[in-house]
């Protein structure tokens, strides 16, 4: 067993089982010596195989089972999309409470039909994973999806099909989409950002598929003395990959100027005289320093979304500091914007040099001019879609009450604090709506419960994060039992994923497991292999983990032959 689950942590064919054996057979261990059948090995057919894995991922699941129960209120995760063999498959991660602190897990990977993946057969590809697991639904907090229509669709996605199920099930369009989605759209409205993004990729592309423009490069690098940053791709539905790409055309610009002159005179390279053309502009530099400093922001919050512990307090924290630094560049230039104009000359309209090597770099006053025009449409688009996309729905902002950070300092204002905020959530989760959840509150003693707890937030959780106050709190069995609604309120916020980022980590890693190579695997195989792998111990650690109830799992399934063989001696 430990065998098969070092071979699932590396991502490893099951076949290879075999072969493993036999070098710890050609190293005489004798741990072995009961399955030993002559020259061989019991039990390394891949039936026997998958039995063990079987097992061992049986002790993941159970565990992971009893956690979310105990937890009372827990949230999915979901996201679908299409594997090496072209089959659509649907992944699930779950969101609960453990000790006091919110934990993510993985859940499930399904395969779904190629010719029903709508919103209908999605949600009930949901609903019969929850009912095998015996996990109800009416302890179903949220759902967090990315944004397509037959995920979020108001008519009839997904969302509110599992709505239909579950009156009081919040529904939360993952924030690092909608963070991408707000600065790609920016960026489509301004033609010049659109020109820009298809002369970046056309850089990838020459020297990503020439040996010998890439080999040019490299020595131009090494002349000046500069580091070997390669180039890299941008994609329309990942705007924020750009960060990277406009930092290596910021950092490789002498030694790409020199390896594209080179070219043209070398060779007469067409494509490397229009790439010439387009980078020794004035426009194109000014717009690369300028995009340095607003991704720079823009990749920062997308980072902190993507973080698993991300929660409702920390959202809106990272989301206002954003905006504010976006905002300020509207009026006054970025840190690399400024290093850029310090290198200009005071005539700089005429045409300058730039760089160590001293480039001609075209200019205007037409040029500065569209310069700014696009800097300052990007920038009004940008806030725009970033405001919007960042109302959430009114449910999801009251949860932000019960950050200490957001506590007024005025004794006017701290008497009505969240007082209406609270009186909503009370009437979304009143015992009234849905009496079998476990999210039920009695919505009166919640109202008086609520000025207790914002002093006790005040006087011993003002210093406190959300995610700190949440954990003392529901650890603190004096204080959860004063005020049982607002722990029930506590564990509902702590529950809610704002980011779907670990569907994506999980279809990172299911594609780890089934690769080019082994297509044919199945994906309940791939389910079976992801709960031995995502969140286990590592290899250096497998100690850690129960084999010893795997392997009485695993017994009890059928008779074995040699246990028989025990019995006899």
């Amino acid at each position: 067993m430990m065998n098969i689950y070092y071979l699932a942590k590396r991502n490893e064919a099951s076949s290879a089982i075999a072969d493993l054996n036999k070098l710890l057979l050609h190293h005489n261990l004798t741990k072995f010596n009961s399955i030993q059948k002559g020259s061989k090995l019991m039990y390394e057919h891949h039936e026997s195989v998958r039995e063990m894995q079987n097992a061992m991922a049986k002790v993941v699941q159970d565990d992971l089972l009893d956690d979310i129960k105990n937890s009372a209120v827990y949230s999915i995760i979901a996201d679908e999309s299409t594997d090496v063999s072209t089959e659509k498959t649907l992944m699930l991660y779950v969101r609960y409470i453990k000790n006091g602190a919110p934990k993510v897990s993985f859940l499930e990977v399904v395969e779904l039909a190629g010719d029903e993946c709508n919103s209908e057969n999605i949600c009930n590809t949901i609903l019969r994973v929850l009912e095998q697991r015996n996990l109800c639904v009416t302890n179903l907090s949220c759902i967090t999806t990315d944004g397509a229509s037959v995920m979020t669709g108001c008519r009839s996605g997904v969302t509110t099909l599992m709505k239909e199920k579950n009156c009081q099930l919040l529904s939360i369009h993952c924030i690092a989409h909608r963070l991408a989605l707000a600065s790609g759209q920016a960026a489509d409205n301004i033609p010049y950002l659109k020109k820009y993004q298809h002369m970046v990729n056309t850089i990838y592309k020459y020297f990503k598929y020439s040996p010998k423009h890439l080999g040019k490069l490299k020595k131009m690098q090494s002349v000046l003395e500069m580091s070997e940053i390669k180039f890299k791709q941008t994609f329309a539905t990942r705007w924020l990959s750009f960060e990277g790409a406009v930092d290596a055309i910021i950092t490789n610009y002498d030694a790409l100027v020199m390896c594209l002159e080179q070219e043209v005179a070398e060779d007469d390279d067409h494509t490397a005289r229009g790439l010439l053309i387009f980078i020794t502009d004035y426009l194109f530099l000014a717009t690369s320093y300028f995009l340095s400093d607003v991704l720079t922001h823009l990749s920062t919050l997308s980072k902190i979304f993507q973080k698993s512990e991300l929660d409702i307090g920390s959202f809106a924290l990272s989301t206002s500091s954003t905006l504010a630094s976006i905002t300020q560049l509207e009026n006054s230039d970025g840190l690399s914007e400024r290093e850029f104009k310090c290198k200009l000359p005071s005539n700089f309209t005429q045409g300058f040099e730039f760089g160590p090597s001293k480039h001609h770099i075209k200019c205007s006053d037409a040029n500065v001019d569209r310069f700014i025009k696009a800097r300052n449409d990007y920038l009004r688009v940008l806030l725009g879609n970033l405001k919007a996309r960042f109302q959430d729905n009114q449910i999801i902002q009251c949860f932000s009450v019960l950050t200490p950070s957001s506590l007024p300092e005025s004794l006017e204002d701290f008497f009505v604090y969240g007082n209406d905020e609270i009186r909503k959530l009370g009437d979304l989760y009143s015992n009234d709506k849905q009496k079998t959840s476990k999210l039920g509150i009695d919505k009166k003693t919640l109202c008086a419960e609520w000025p207790m707890f914002k002093h006790t937030m005040q006087t011993k959780f003002s210093q406190c994060k959300f995610s700190e106050m949440a954990k003392l709190f529901l650890n603190d069995r004096s204080l959860s039992e004063i005020s049982p609604n607002i722990g029930k309120l506590v564990k509902i916020a702590l529950s809610l994923p704002v980011s779907s980022a670990d569907c994506e980590r999980g279809f990172a890693k299911y594609n780890l497991v089934k690769t080019e190579l082994k297509n044919k695997l199945q994906v309940e195989s791939v389910n079976v292999l992801m709960k031995i792998t995502v969140d286990t111990p590592g290899i250096d650690q497998m100690d850690s983990f129960d084999f010893k109830r795997a392997f009485d799992i695993w017994l009890k399934q059928k008779e074995r032959r040699f246990m028989k063989q025990i019995k006899c001696i």
